[in-house]
């Protein structure tokens, strides 16, 4: 899987971009997760847009190995702005993960997500 972090300012954002089915770890701090910054520790986060693009559908799930939650549902081609429009898509507190899965064929999926910190 190519997973790829466009963007990763420390205590703001995270800019995730896939192409293939894989997943992530969102909480804790710099030695667990894959998106917090040396010194950070995420507690939570908050999906603030969504770029998708593929041939096929994208899912997109958070939780852990055995129970998982769907986020969403993306096909074709689009640009979804969730807190642009005042329905950003927050991720609990705790232990999450972030599976993105590729229906088949190519494609490739951008999320931006808000990183909240904490001790």
């Amino acid at each position: 899987m190519a997973i790829t972090y466009l963007k990763n300012a420390a205590n703001l954002n995270v800019v995730v971009h896939a192409d293939a089915t894989g997943s992530i770890v969102l909480t804790g701090n710099d030695s667990v997760s894959n998106i917090a910054s040396p010194g950070e520790t995420i507690i939570g986060t908050t999906i603030r847009q969504v770029w998708a693009g593929s041939n096929n559908l994208w899912t997109v799930t958070k939780g852990n190995s055995s129970v998982n939650s769907v986020i969403g549902v993306w096909d074709s081609t689009g640009w979804y702005d969730y807190a642009g429009n005042g329905c950003a898509i927050n991720i609990e507190e705790g232990g999450e993960n972030l599976y993105f899965t590729l229906g088949g064929g190519s494609g490739y999926i951008m999320l931006d997500i808000k990183k909240v910190t904490g001790p």
